[in-house]
């Protein structure tokens, strides 16, 4: 163990100590306390009580805007505030320049709030010297006629003045402390069960030796939650659901972690009661609660009572299909659980840990020209290219230059749901204004939009943004105009479209055709969005997600990436915006190969299960391979080697290998939906005790299409029945299962290259 510890802290270290620069900041923070008496006048408050609330603001500090308290419960004029704020000073305020705080106190009103009055305290170095602290009783006046009164009440308030030479948020390139101390405890864990599975003879001889085991499991909305239940099945039953260390998932994978860990269905001896579960929450059909008075009703009062108490954005994501997937899929006692929430059930390392992935775009800005990965797992909100990290429980929360300036609560779970899956309910309009994807023409149309690794269609046609090294402040509009694709489909396509829809589709195309759906800055194309991390941060600096490797070393990659022309990532996230946009990793590519391969991570062996949508059973383009192939070399990481030409020429397979080597790239093992060994079955026994339905007679339960015309299982089908559900399930089980010996093959050779970089490290040490 000590020396397992001793290795493990050098590999980090070697992270850990790559010199972020960050310059001392004068902060001057403002505790509101409580505050007394709080009246429009004698005769407004006859009528109306006022429902106080506060806006601080700082003449010379970074963050030129105003920061607000919660709104204070209705008609309470004497209670205890306790929020905090801080303001960073600009770096060219000098000691003798005056600078003061203003506090402003204002009557929140359901259609427009009314500024009652407002203060000043000034807290320049004659007034208030460094490291100093006062305390101030604030009294409310106003010259207004208005009000017919000068008082309007009292504020308690302190103050403090310091340097600070460290930034409130993680600021490095190396892994929370958290993960690392859960390595710590699960990797000896991982040691235990490989010691089972492979017995004395080919396990590893020390923790040290034991490889590290990653799961990137890919999106394709209820298809990959459903798939995903066969193949931790068929891990479990394998002996493998226990030597995995990480399990990373982004869109319809990222629904089923979020769900497992969130209802403690993870562990082996959990997984049989949670798929059961799963099988009924994914029977529940969520096409007719988007559109259902009570459930908007429901949504509504949730964020009244949520973000809209602390002003935190709020976009058609949180509802669809955050808050409609939420609810059937956590359920209903679950909804206020939060990511920091998990931690306790991961952090002894009984379990993998999870991470979900998204994406930061820019407004109108292609993904091609930008975009930064966006990690969320219980103990943080990474954007690991620039070194930060956010504690979870402070995700939400807005910052400045670094600095907590105002803290707001944590998003819930079904908050993330919504980011990673967002691309879903920015199609989801055009689905159903076009018509049911059963049209072959639609589906190939919207896989090749989301799935291709190359350059989208879509990048092409939005507003062109000169790619420089300096930073973009271009509003954070929709990510994608939801209007596009309705015009990027010929009139022929559309008109046939019209005749395929199904009642519910047609009744929401009239919805949907108006303009508060259609129109540019409707909620229905928006991104999930949150306060600005990286506010004022003037210390950015985009890093390769290999941070050690500055160049491709890849020959092919380098001419590819200059074929399909990928642009390197040259400008930083908006330092000047409040908010900023997080979109479904889908939409750029739809497997998480990047977060797992991240050399802090040091993935020996990956497990790739892709459920991508492709376009028939036949014919499978493998874009998520090859694209994860170009993403992975161009942020020097170690992505095995891949034979272009023989993979785009090659028939389906439901499983890929891609060995790794000596010099640190891991074995890659890809799994498909690939029905074609399963479907040849003539004797399989279901495990499935479903009864078939009625239009099935005659048809064995192995055969069904997955991709191809009469599948049940388009990316946009919200519903499966228990049968369908255990079809894909089973397909899932059988391809991963039936390789269960070439796994622990790969294992086996995972142990040997692991043992022979530990020994280099040893001869090295002696």
């Amino acid at each position: 163990m000590e020396e397992f510890i001793k290795h493990e802290d050098e590999i980090q270290s070697i992270y850990d100590n790559i010199k972020l620069d960050f310059k001392p900041n004068t902060i001057i923070k403002v505790t509101l306390l409580r505050c007394r008496n709080i009246s429009l006048s004698s005769f407004y408050d006859t009528f109306d009580t006022p429902d106080p609330k506060f806006k601080v603001s700082c003449s010379k500090s970074k963050y030129s805007g105003k920061l607000e308290t919660r709104t204070i419960p209705d008609n309470c004029v004497k209670c205890d505030i306790n929020e905090s704020f801080q303001f960073v000073l600009r770096d060219d305020v000098t000691q003798d320049e005056p600078i003061s705080i203003e506090i402003e106190i204002w009557d929140r009103d359901f259609i427009k709030d009314d500024l009652i009055a407002k203060n000043t305290v000034d807290v320049s170095k004659s007034s208030m010297p460094m490291n100093a602290a006062c305390f101030r009783i604030i009294k409310f006046q106003s010259t207004s006629w208005f009000f017919f009164s000068r008082q309007h009440g009292e504020l308690d308030v302190l103050i403090t003045k310091s340097v600070k030479n460290a930034p409130d948020l993680r600021f490095s390139l190396g892994l929370d402390p958290r993960e690392k101390e859960y390595r710590k405890k699960r990797i000896p864990r991982v040691y235990e069960s490989m010691r089972t599975l492979l017995g004395a003879t080919e396990c590893p001889k020390s923790i040290s030796e034991t490889p590290i085991v990653s799961l990137a499991c890919s999106g394709g909305g209820l298809r990959a939650t459903t798939g995903m239940c066969g193949a931790m099945e068929a891990l479990k039953d394998a002996g493998l659901l226990d030597v995995i260390t990480y399990l990373c998932g982004l869109s319809g994978s990222a629904w089923y972690l979020q769900t497992a860990y969130t209802r403690g269905g993870v562990a082996t001896e959990e997984q049989e009661k949670f798929h059961e579960y799963l099988k009924d929450a994914v029977a529940h059909n969520f096409f007719w609660d988007i559109v259902t008075p009570s459930v908007i009703h429901e949504f509504t009062n949730l964020i009244q009572e949520s973000k809209d108490k602390y002003n935190q954005p709020t976009t058609f994501a949180d509802y669809a299909p955050g808050f409609i997937l939420g609810r059937t899929l956590l359920g209903q006692e679950n909804m206020s659980k939060k990511p920091s929430d998990l931690e306790d059930y991961v952090a002894d390392g009984h379990v993998p840990m999870p991470i979900f992935t998204a994406l930061h775009a820019k407004g109108v800005v292609p993904i091609s020209s930008y975009h930064a990965h966006v990690e969320i797992t219980p103990f943080e909100f990474a954007i690991p290219e620039y070194g930060i990290g956010i504690d979870a429980k402070f995700a939400g929360s807005s910052w400045t230059n670094g600095y907590l300036a105002r803290h707001r609560p944590e998003g819930s779970i079904h908050f993330y749901i919504g980011m990673v899956g967002c691309a879903y309910s920015v199609l989801l309009a055009t689905f159903l204004r076009q018509g049911t994807e059963r049209n072959s023409k639609y589906l190939k149309y919207i896989e090749q939009e989301r799935l291709d690794g190359k350059k989208l269609r879509h990048e092409e046609r939005l507003i062109e943004v000169e790619s420089d090294e300096s930073d973009t402040d271009l509003e954070d509009e929709d990510i994608i105009d939801p209007g596009f694709y309705k015009d990027a489909l010929n009139p022929t396509m559309t008109s046939n479209l019209d005749c395929e829809m199904s009642p519910p589709n047609f009744f929401l195309k009239e919805i949907l055709n108006t303009s508060f759906f259609t129109d540019r800055n409707a909620y229905i194309g928006r991104a999930a969005r949150m306060y600005n991390v990286v506010q004022s941060f003037d210390s950015l600096k985009r890093f390769r997600l290999n941070p050690l490797d500055s160049e491709p070393t890849v020959a092919e990659a380098r001419e590819v990436i200059e074929k399909l022309g990928m642009q390197n990532m040259k400008m930083n996230p908006s330092k000047k915006k409040d908010i900023l946009s997080s979109i479904d990793a889908a939409i750029q590519k739809n497997v998480p190969t990047d977060t797992t391969l991240r050399p802090q991570r040091t993935t020996d062996l990956l497990i790739v299960f892709d459920f991508n949508g492709y376009d028939s059973d036949e014919n499978f383009n493998y874009s998520p391979l090859l694209s994860g192939a170009l993403h992975g070399w161009r942020s020097g990481l170690k992505f095995p080697q891949v034979d272009f030409e023989k993979i785009t020429n090659s028939t389906p397979e439901e499983f890929l290998v891609f060995p790794g080597d000596d010099d640190g790239s891991p074995t890659i093992l890809w799994f498909t939906l690939c029905n074609k060994k399963f479907k040849d079955l003539n004797d399989y026994v279901p495990r499935s005790k479903e009864p078939a339905p009625e239009n099935s007679e005659g048809k064995k339960f192995n055969d069904f299409p997955v991709h191809s015309e009469g599948s049940n299982y388009s990316t946009f089908n919200l519903n499966y029945n228990r049968y369908n559900f255990d079809q894909l399930r089973e397909l899932m089980y059988y391809n991963v299962s039936s390789h269960a010996n070439e796994i622990r093959t790969e294992l086996v050779n995972a142990v040997k290259r692991k043992q022979r970089r530990v020994d280099d490290w040893r001869c090295a040490k002696s």
